[in-house]
């Protein structure tokens, strides 16, 4: 039961982090981090990825350290509550197949 919860948190933390971080909000852009990313957007989503890729690659190894710390410390906390009984577990079978649900749904 455990590691299924722990699956679910994981992925949904992740959208989570994601999409609410400080940078992902585009009013507070430069205006040329804007502009480019709004070209970016109108991408098909192939190259899309291609291009999300290419600038993962460029990321230093220094901000990698304070994006994990930054995980891992949500994941902590998360784990915590569920050890303490704050939020309920669920089996790892139905994690995997809500994942898959949202992968498929996706396309």
């Amino acid at each position: 039961m455990v590691e299924g919860a722990e699956v679910e948190f994981v992925a949904d933390f992740r959208t989570a982090f994601l999409s609410s971080a400080a940078w992902c909000d585009k009013k507070n852009m430069p205006q040329g981090l804007k502009e480019l990313t709004e070209e970016a957007l109108r991408l098909p989503p192939d190259e899309r990825v291609v291009l999300a890729e290419s600038l993962l690659l460029t990321i230093d190894e220094e901000h990698d350290q304070l994006v994990d710390e930054a995980i891992m410390t949500e994941l902590e906390r998360r784990l915590q509550d569920f050890r303490e009984g704050k939020v309920k577990g669920i089996p790892a079978e139905e994690a995997f197949r809500r994942i898959r649900e949202q992968l498929k749904n996706r396309s």
